[in-house]
């Protein structure tokens, strides 16, 4: 037995020694260095987490297994990570260690369903009436999650349209969700985490800290009237609408919530806005008109080609179909009148591939123009 330790212990000290030079080369932004080291920490740590596993040696067996599974997790391994999770809790792990494992196992079955969290937290705090002893009127909370959705979406649009990316690339790029994450004891505390279905990053766009400072910022400047400042940090007008639209729901209805409070780390610091302005004060905030094109949709000139369903058209004009293509995405296709009964004759809910130009106007649209019955065949 005790050679057994002996080798537990020398694993796991150069099981910590890789995981330690792991660190060193991510602050150097070597990430294939960090994955490197990274299994081989897990590597070491698993062999010395198995050579315990039918020892009743609590919390180290715990302990072990816990840190080889996070090590796991940390290199997307996470069939592996889930089965060492499961082994520690088929032991006598103390209370602590099993509520650290349950909440590993819930990040790791999350990735497995392809679903990405953040490293980041947002900290929702609600203070009222209605509020004591970490218990809240379901409606005060969850009335207010699509608002704070609605606005990490429009901090999502602000960035990529920095970035001068592509359309046909932005129209793949899913939306943004919450998950909650834990009720902190004593008082009504809700951890969130932003998390979105896994895909390829955007240039540029690694930082879930670009979605939350300005959020929490912009969401300040409205707290403390300053709605100039806050028409300069979102330019377009329609997501301005739209955020104050959000923020109007988020905000106390001066009855049951008196506070709404947001914080999350930024870097080293710690950002919060306890926002105060009541739905009524929200309520009272002109909102400026969104112009319409003369124009309407403009054709681009940038060829696209798309395939799927063609559904139902347009009953007032008659120019304009719908194409659903096989992962669910919904284009309107704009079709020139004197062709369009025919289209819809030959074509109407049969799968077909439409060769068109890509039209928008100022705001992002899945919208083809199809100039002939040509640019139209069944697939």
């Amino acid at each position: 037995m005790n050679d057994k330790i002996q080798s537990v212990s020398r694993l796991h000290k150069e099981a910590m020694e890789f995981t330690d030079r792991s660190f060193v080369a991510r602050r150097h932004n070597n990430g294939e260095e960090f994955i490197r080291l990274s299994k081989l920490a897990y590597e070491k740590e698993k062999e010395a987490a198995q050579l315990l596993a039918d020892e009743d040696i609590e919390p180290t067996r715990a302990i072990l297994h816990r840190s080889a599974a996070t090590l796991a997790f940390r290199c997307e391994m996470h069939r592996e990570a889930k089965q060492l999770i499961y082994q520690a809790l088929a032991g006598n792990p103390p209370d602590d260690i099993e509520e650290e494992l349950n909440d590993l196992l819930g990040k790791v079955k999350l990735a497995l369903a392809g679903i990405q969290l953040s490293k980041h937290q947002l900290q929702l705090t609600l203070d009222g009436d209605k509020v004591s002893h970490g218990k809240a009127l379901a409606n005060t909370i969850v009335s207010r999650i699509p608002c704070i959705e609605a606005m990490i979406q429009i901090m999502v649009r602000f960035r990529i349209r920095l970035q001068n990316v592509s359309l046909d690339s932005l129209n793949n790029i899913e939306p943004y969700s919450l998950f909650i994450d834990a009720f902190s004891r004593g008082s009504f505390n809700v951890h969130l985490q932003i998390g979105k279905v896994e895909q390829p990053s955007l240039p540029e766009f690694h930082d879930f800290e670009e979605i939350v400072a300005p959020l929490i910022q912009n969401l300040d400047l409205l707290n403390r009237g300053e709605y100039k400042a806050l028409q300069l940090a979102i330019t377009d007008i329609e997501d301005y609408r739209d955020f104050i639209k959000a923020a109007r729901t988020l905000a106390p209805d001066g009855d049951k919530i008196s506070s709404v409070n947001l914080q999350a780390k930024i870097g080293d610091q710690v950002q919060a806005v306890f926002f105060k302005r009541s739905q009524d004060e929200l309520n009272d905030i002109p909102l400026p008109d969104v112009p319409t094109s003369d124009d309407g949709f403009q054709i681009t000139g940038k060829s696209v080609t798309k395939s799927g369903i063609l559904k139902v058209a347009d009953a007032h004009e008659k120019s304009e179909c719908l194409l659903v293509t096989e992962d669910g995405e919904k284009w309107t296709v704009e079709i020139p009148e004197n062709v369009m009964d025919e289209i819809v004759g030959v074509y109407f809910n049969k799968k077909v591939e439409i060769e068109g130009n890509r039209m928008k106007k100022q705001r992002l649209a899945k919208r083809i123009f199809l100039e002939s019955k040509e640019k139209i065949k069944a697939v």
